[in-house]
């Protein structure tokens, strides 16, 4: 029975869910011999894949070997969830391997509530530790054993085993990138079960091109060798579902949960690769997602954000799907920052290796612990960079795992009403470049705005390198038109949103009407009716394709019985229509910007 027990080696670390984040996938964070432990355990797993038994073998060697202790052991939950088994347990000095003792959860209940409620526990004093103490005499004691590492083991959000490390002989203080390897070898335990299971499905959900965009894929490797080895600026976003261990208890049923999560992770694919956003790894029940690598963007933490809202937005009605048929909530937390990193290898399978500078992925998860369950929280380096494009309201200063003092972070609201990239340059500082000899571009807007007026309608194309001052020719021009009569139609290219019909003028319209992030449904068609009057009776029939063309109801069954080259055709004599009626009555200014 050498096994007996060997759960009782747990102890338990504020915000170690941030490090459980960080350790999985290809993110190489300082561990030195350890993170050539996890790239050699996974070649080792490859010759086993399958076979559960040799698989947790390799698992716990290697985990010996690289956090250093005696003894590791993998053990699993019965069916009946009411005591938890040892499926195998290696002693480094004898190098042998045992197996079959089991653990019920009567007898130390402290602990099991501790092994479900925590992402690592990290006990170093086990024979004092009140999770621990019960092992005391009958384990403990007779074994040597002075601390314990343990990582709980989870599918589906569900816990359903932990893997043990025990140091003998002394007390120890378990370090941060100890627990960070040994949530690693949690996770490689996680694959291993899912892979004696489902094999095939395994291999879908860890092949990064099984779930990526066929354009991202081809985007990323041609650009590939011109990032590896280069340091880049990279948003980080780390999401995550809140009360998971809650919500899988109240379903009951592991497959259920998993089934729950891989609709939601499908929404959140979704609105992360929209924005041209790659899914850097899948993190049990939450994902981390880079913008910036390794595609390369100018905006990442504009696209960051906009996505953490989608995916918020997305995941509300699966949310009402769980609180109707369960009583549970189904909610996010997401936590984004931003910082420099240097790219490693970026492999034909997307898997790209990195190594942060500072704090760049720990912040991020540190932040979505912040979040409340359905928001969204950004370092100030996140805010700063997004001022005026987002409504957000500042958290209290909070004192974080690894900084030195108090941070301040904010909960993003909704995206700001009037964010075009104008307003929001012209109202922050040093947001625009200075306006230096441009009266002959602005006496030349000037000109074709009066032919406008006198009813010849103009096209001006503002062109230049990136700095050289558009924007605030731009800002100038509107300006200069003062409260002359006019309307002013603000829109956006996206590159992420080329292959999305009508974006850039769905985007001006929202900006019109102004239709944001906090505008449900019934809001949203309350602002598009309430401008109506610039229309008149005779325009009514071209209310409904301004719906469809912002993804509302149409409110018309012929509109929705129409084919979509009918409704595309019909949308755009709609637009037109509109246009001109309002140009009837003032002089419309339409700036696109990024129209490329």
């Amino acid at each position: 029975m050498k096994g007996v027990g060997a759960e009782g080696r747990h102890a338990i670390r504020d915000g170690s869910m941030v490090d459980s984040r960080a350790r999985q996938g290809r993110v190489q964070q300082p561990l030195g011999a350890g993170t050539d432990a996890l790239l050699g355990l996974a070649q080792d797993l490859g010759s086993v894949w399958g076979d559960l038994r040799g698989s947790l073998q390799k698992i716990t060697e290697a985990a010996s070997r690289a956090v250093g202790c005696e003894r590791v052991s993998v053990w699993l939950y019965d069916e009946g969830r009411t005591a938890i088994q040892c499926e195998d347990l290696f002693e480094r000095s004898t190098g042998e391997h045992d197996c079959g003792a089991v653990l019920p959860r009567a007898d130390v209940p402290r602990y099991f509530e501790a092994l479900e409620d925590e992402r690592v526990l990290a006990v170093h004093d086990a024979r004092r530790d009140r999770r621990t103490d019960a092992f005391h005499d009958d384990y403990l004691v007779p074994n040597d054993i002075y601390s314990m590492l343990d990582a709980p083991i989870r599918r589906g959000g569900v816990t359903v085993g932990v893997i043990c490390h025990e140091h003998t002989g002394s007390e120890r203080t378990w370090t941060d990138a100890e627990e960070l390897l040994a949530g690693s070898f949690a996770d490689f335990a996680s694959l291993v079960l899912e892979a004696s299971a489902a094999p095939t499905g395994l291999a879908q959900a860890t092949d990064p091109r099984s779930y990526t965009p066929k354009h991202l894929v081809d985007r990323i490797l041609t650009q590939k060798t011109a990032i590896e080895g280069e340091r880049k600026h990279v948003t980080v976003l780390f999401a995550d579902l809140a009360d998971s261990t809650a919500l899988a208890e109240r379903l009951g049923d592991p497959e259920e949960m998993h089934q729950l999560l891989d609709r939601a992770f499908q929404l959140m694919l979704e609105e992360i690769h929209g924005v041209e956003g790659t899914i850097n790894q899948f993190t049990g029940d939450g994902v981390m997602a880079l913008f910036g690598a390794p595609l390369a963007l100018e905006d990442g933490p504009q696209r960051a954000i906009s996505a953490a809202l989608e995916i918020q937005r997305a995941l509300a009605p699966l949310d009402a799907e769980v609180q109707e048929a369960h009583g549970g909530r189904f909610r996010m937390r997401i936590g984004i920052h931003t910082g420099p990193v240097v790219v490693g290898r970026i492999g034909d399978d997307l898997r790209m290796d990195y190594t942060a500078v500072g704090d760049t992925t720990n912040l991020a998860a540190r932040l979505e612990e912040m979040a409340a369950p359905g928001s969204v929280v950004v370092s100030e380096a996140v805010q700063r960079l997004v001022e005026g494009y987002f409504d957000v309201r500042p958290l209290a200063p909070a004192q974080v795992k690894g900084k030195a003092g108090p941070i301040q972070a904010y909960e993003v609201v909704a995206a700001h009403q009037v964010a075009g990239r104008i307003d929001v340059a012209s109202g922050s500082a040093g947001g625009l470049t200075d306006y230096v000899e441009r009266e002959r571009e602005l006496d030349a807007l000037m000109a074709a705005h009066e032919q406008a007026k006198a009813g010849h309608g103009q096209v001006a194309f503002v062109v230049g390198e990136a700095g050289l001052g558009k924007s605030r020719l731009l800002h100038e021009f509107r300006r200069r038109l003062g409260t002359e009569q006019h309307i002013w139609i603000e829109g956006r290219c996206a590159s992420y949103a080329q292959s999305t019909p009508f974006h850039a003028i769905a985007d001006s319209v929202r900006r019109l009407h102004r239709i944001d992030d906090r505008d449900d449904e019934s809001r949203a068609q309350a602002k598009l009716v309430a401008r109506e009057d610039l229309m008149g009776d005779e325009f009514a029939w071209t209310l409904p394709y301004l719906r469809v063309l912002l993804s509302l109801p149409s409110g018309d069954a012929e509109v929705d019985a129409l084919d979509a080259m009918s409704r595309r055709a019909e949308m755009c004599r709609a637009l037109h229509a509109r246009m001109l009626r309002i140009a009837e009555q003032m002089p419309v200014v339409l700036v696109m910007e990024d129209l490329h």
